[in-house]
Parts: structure tokens; C-alpha cells; sequence
């Protein structure tokens, strides 16, 4: 009897083992809350930041800790449906459950900013989540998508035209988006290569709408008031004044360029029967950012002031050039990682029966 006692022994002394540890959790949940709002505070008053500041940045991004190794760790082993509604979960008791019982201690005051920028910001992160999801899952380059919106809230470059001086050539005058922009290319090239027409049209959409929501937030911030000691509201102006403008004509040029070259990738593909890689990604690429370099130019900075008219037909057609250089330097590496995912993930898409059409998820 006594033997048989010790299974169930110990399924108790596990049980209390995990209520305890559960108890500790709370209790050092508790006081950790408590050292955040003090030490938020205190960090509020010694830089000269508003307490709404601190909460939308330290504050959350602390609170928000837990909820990330929680996900982490289900993703891990395996339990997306645990780290999904996690997050989900956690967003719903934050509004209802949090607030609400905020507000019942204390009435709640909420300031024009947080209803003009940061609830719109919030409901766009949400619909943008909901869109993802609609294909029954997330997959890298979804997460990846969420963290590029979460760089372009914080980091919003304004356009410059750049000039080096090259041997024999001379100097050469060309956007400074050149650069890094072509990256988007290559991965455009790699998604249809590897999963398809369907699989890239989704990530486009997902980056047109990062595109938008960079482009309200820069005007939401131009438009706010500036305090009364902050002398830079000029500059400010000038860096992301005419940000709509050149979102748009970005948005116009993205929309139309990506999808050329996903689309030209995919039918040649079909045309090569999965043979000669290279002149895939680099002719589709040729096509792709002919048609970006054309659009984008023209519709972000004729007559803005920003960048002399008489420079836009070089910038244009430099930036082609060299956009086009860096798909041809990439090619190398473009093929193993191609190579890569398709051992990987057992996968090499053909679009015998796919819609082309661009307007669907």
C-alpha cells in the first residue's frame, strides 16, 4: 500500500512545487512592477520626459519582457498556438482587464496625443497582425516584417542625394538608397524563387503597409505642436515635411516594381523550367527596378525642392544601374541561399496554376 501510495505522492509534491513557484512568480511580478514605475519615474524628472513618454517606451518595452520569453520559449518547444495567444491574450487583459480596473481605483485621464498618434499606431499594429494571420500562419519573413515597422517608427531617414567620384567615370551622382534598397530585391527574388508567386505577393502587401504606416506617423509628429523650448520644429519640417510625398511616390514605386519582379521571375521560371538562376533574378530585377527607378524619381521630388529637377533623369538612371550592379554582385550568394532553403524547407514552387493578380492576399 504504501508502494502504491508514492505515485500519487509524488504527483502532489509536484503540484505544490509548481503552485509555490507559480506564487514566487506573481509575488516577484509584483515587486518588479513596482521597481519599474519608480525607477520610470524617476528616470521621467531626471531627463525632462514626460511620464507618457517613458510609459509608450521604457516602461512597456520592460513590461513587455516577460510576454516575449514566454513566446520565445512556446515557439521553441513547439506550441505556436501558446505563444500566439499569448500575445493576443495579454493585449486583450491589457486593455480590458488593466485599464479597467485602473480605472476603477483612479479615474484614468488620456491626453490628445496618445488618441491622435499612439491608438491609431496600436489598432494599424493590430490590423496589420490580422492580415498576417489570414494565411494561417506566421512565418520568418511575416516576423520580420513586424520588426522593419517597428524600426520605420523609430528610425525615418530623409532623402539625400550622394556623389562620389569614380576612376576614369568621374564623379556619380545617385540616391543614397541605392545602397541598402536593393537588398529588398533580392529577397523578392528569393521568396518567388522559393515559395512562390502567392507566398511574395503577401510579403509585398506586408511591407506596402509598413510603407503607409511610416508615412502617417512622420506626418502625426510634423503636425503636433512643438514645445515651447524646442527650437528645431523647422528642421523637423524639412527632414519629414515632404515625407508623404515621397512615401507615396515610394508606396506607387514599391507596389508596381516588386511586383513586376516577382512576376517576371515567376514566369521565367516556368519558361527555363527551373534552369539558368542567374538570368532570372538578374533580368527580373532589370524589369523590377527599371520600373521603380522611373516612378519613384519623378513622383517623390519634381518641383520639391529637395533635390534639383535637373538631377532627377541622372539619379534615375544611375540608381537603375546600380541596383542592378548589386544584383549581379549578390548572385553568389543569392544562389546558396537559395540552394539552402529549398534542402531546408523541401520546397521549389513552380506557378503552373497560380492568379497573378496583385490585388489579393
Amino acid at each position: 500500500m504504501p508502494a502504491a501510495d508514492t505515485p500519487a505522492r509524488g504527483v502532489r509534491d509536484a503540484d505544490l512545487v509548481t503552485a509555490l513557484l507559480l506564487l514566487a512568480g506573481l509575488a516577484f511580478l509584483v515587486a518588479g512592477g513596482e521597481a519599474i514605475v519608480r525607477g520610470a519615474s524617476v528616470l521621467a524628472r531626471a531627463i525632462g520626459l514626460s511620464p507618457l513618454v517613458v510609459g509608450l517606451t521604457v516602461v512597456s518595452f520592460a513590461t513587455s519582457a516577460p510576454e516575449l520569453a514566454v513566446t520565445v520559449q512556446a515557439s521553441q518547444a513547439g506550441s505556436p498556438g501558446l505563444a500566439v495567444g499569448n500575445v493576443v491574450g495579454s493585449n486583450i487583459a491589457n486593455i480590458l482587464l488593466v485599464i479597467g480596473v485602473a480605472g476603477l481605483i483612479v479615474p484614468l485621464t488620456v491626453r490628445r496625443p496618445l488618441v491622435r498618434r499612439d491608438i491609431p499606431v496600436m489598432i494599424a499594429m493590430a490590423v496589420l497582425f490580422w492580415t498576417l494571420s489570414l494565411g494561417g500562419g506566421l512565418s520568418r519573413l511575416d516576423g520580420l516584417a513586424f520588426v522593419t515597422v517597428l524600426l520605420c517608427s523609430n528610425l525615418i531617414g530623409a532623402a539625400k542625394a550622394a556623389q562620389v567620384t569614380l576612376p576614369i567615370i568621374g564623379p556619380v551622382t545617385f540616391g543614397a538608397g541605392v545602397l541598402f534598397f536593393p537588398i529588398s530585391y533580392i529577397f523578392g527574388d528569393i521568396l518567388t524563387e522559393v515559395y512562390g508567386y502567392a507566398k511574395a505577393r503577401r510579403v509585398i502587401w506586408a511591407g506596402f503597409a509598413a510603407m503607409a504606416f511610416a508615412a502617417f506617423m512622420a506626418w502625426v509628429v510634423v503636425q503636433l505642436p512643438p514645445a515651447p523650448g524646442w527650437p528645431h520644429q523647422g528642421a523637423y519640417e524639412v527632414a519629414f515635411g515632404n515625407a508623404w510625398r515621397i512615401v507615396l511616390a515610394s508606396l506607387t514605386a514599391y507596389f508596381c516594381g516588386e511586383f513586376v519582379n516577382s512576376f517576371v521571375l515567376a514566369k521565367m521560371k516556368l519558361i527555363t523550367e527551373g534552369r539558368h538562376l542567374w538570368a532570372r533574378t538578374i533580368g527580373s530585377t532589370v524589369l523590377g527596378e527599371g520600373v521603380d527607378s522611373v516612378l519613384f524619381y519623378p513622383l517623390a521630388f519634381w518641383n520639391s525642392g529637395i533635390i534639383p529637377n535637373e538631377l532627377i533623369p541622372q539619379l534615375m538612371v544611375s540608381q537603375w544601374i546600380a541596383k542592378t550592379l548589386v544584383e549581379v554582385a549578390f548572385t553568389p550568394i543569392t544562389y546558396k541561399v537559395i540552394g539552402f532553403l529549398k534542402r531546408a524547407e523541401r520546397e521549389d514552387w513552380y506557378d503552373r496554376d497560380t492568379d497573378f493578380t496583385p490585388f489579393r492576399l
